[in-house]
């Protein structure tokens, strides 16, 4: 195994997202008249909307019902963080880090386009990166492998030669099940919810190495 690519998750990685999403998760049930609890929106922290709504807010949802219903949680969220997107410590280092290093560097996230473009932007990283890959990108989310299969076949690279770096359960899940190499950023999931990735870090700044082979 040689790894030549880096795939990151956004939400948790490269940005603390998280209090900002269960901001607007409880926004929009207000709006809704239901109460939101953060545990529960915890429990589906990093699979797409279309499988969130009808978690949080019933099954009996109809697909516009939960395609218009994301929507308007995404646009509270952007309203939230536009301006003030919330970097995670060491995350713009380290890509600069891996880019000036050779690797190709993809982001493979559930989270929609507009909010990856939004906080890539505010990073002021956008074009390190070779391929971005949303929920609007694949029909199905973590814990499916889609998502990191998908960034690799457009990198170009075979799945074994990617770096993948998530912080949720259902991420590393997906990472393994693609067959790739997983550091798991602990923080948004304890490190005992994460122990099924290669390795559990507490901080970007730990991975600022030579050689992501050796994360």
């Amino acid at each position: 195994m040689a790894i030549c690519a880096v795939i990151f998750d956004l939400d948790g990685v490269l940005i603390d997202s998280g209090p900002a999403h269960r901001e607007s998760w409880r926004a929009l049930g207000a709006e809704l008249g239901m109460e939101v609890s953060d545990r529960a929106v915890g429990a589906v922290f990093g699979r797409q909307n279309r499988d969130i709504v009808p978690i949080l807010f019933g099954d009996d949802r109809t697909p516009e019902e939960v395609r218009r219903l994301g929507a308007r949680k995404e646009e509270m969220y952007r309203d939230l963080v536009r301006g003030k997107v919330p970097v995670s410590e060491g995350a713009v280092e380290l890509v600069r880090h891996y880019r000036a290093g050779g690797y190709q560097l993809a982001v493979g996230s559930s989270t929609p386009r507009a909010n990856i473009d939004l906080a890539l932007s505010e990073m002021g990283i956008a074009e390190l990166f070779g391929v971005i890959v949303s929920s609007e990108d694949v029909s199905v989310g973590k814990p499916d492998p889609t998502v990191f299969l998908t960034a690799a076949s457009r990198l170009g690279v075979l799945p074994g030669d990617c770096l993948v770096i998530e912080d949720a359960p259902a991420g590393v899940e997906a990472g393994k099940a693609a067959g790739m190499v997983v550091v798991a950023l602990a923080g948004s999931h304890s490190r005992e919810k994460l122990g099924h990735a290669d390795r559990v870090i507490s901080s970007l700044n730990e991975l600022i190495i030579a050689d992501p082979a050796n994360a």
